[in-house]
């Protein structure tokens, strides 16, 4: 049985949830400090990775089959990405659960565009991104993006995890387009027009 993308962001969530409860303990710690290292490598080979993912995956979702499944690729690659943007930074400022139901990754990065002097350079990038044609080539950016973030955000701009691996899952299964858009519309919307609407407050 195949990971649904909610699947996919409540398993997250669960593992977040952990470390978030242990974030000052060694254990914590070395687990991060893990998903770090295997960036880049060859999911197989990243053994110590392993026992995070698997405990938090319910049996109904494990594989017989030796290959990595697009539910478990997705929980890794969220989980490094949270590993990077924690780094440096208290684990309890880089994660929250978005608000509001169209809150996502653009929302993040336009916390920094609109505080950036160069909004410019950032646009490029986002757009680079967002147009990725492949699911790899979209990881690639999105490290670069959250590195920038944790950068010139200086740890302050939190970044909904969860929510992200869904993202992700969907982008992984072809649906694309519907992840482009959706960031595209939170990174370029303006922002204070939303919150009065948000808000009910006719002008």
């Amino acid at each position: 049985m195949e990971m649904n993308e909610k699947d996919v962001s409540r398993i997250t969530d669960s593992i977040i949830f952990e470390l978030l409860k242990k974030y000052d303990s060694s254990y914590a710690k070395a687990v991060l400090a893990n998903l770090r290292k295997s960036m880049g490598r060859e999911l197989g080979t990243s053994i110590e990775i392993w026992p995070l993912i698997l405990e938090h995956v319910p049996d109904e979702y494990i594989e017989e089959n030796p290959r990595l499944t697009a539910g478990e690729r997705v929980i890794i690659n969220t989980m490094q990405l949270f590993a990077l943007y924690s780094q440096g930074v208290e684990l309890e400022n880089a994660y929250h659960k978005k608000r509001n139901r169209w809150e996502n990754i653009g929302t993040s990065f336009s916390s920094l565009r609109n505080t950036s002097d160069c909004k410019e350079a950032l646009d490029r990038r986002f757009n680079v991104m967002i147009t990725s044609t492949t699911y790899d080539e979209l990881l690639y950016h999105l490290r670069q993006m959250i590195n920038l973030l944790k950068a010139k955000g200086k740890g302050q701009i939190n970044i909904d995890f969860s929510g992200l691996s869904e993202d992700l899952s969907k982008f992984l299964i072809g649906n694309e387009n519907e992840v482009r858009i959706s960031w595209a519309r939170e990174y370029y919307r303006n922002k204070k027009s939303k919150d009065e609407k948000g808000n009910g407050k006719d002008e």
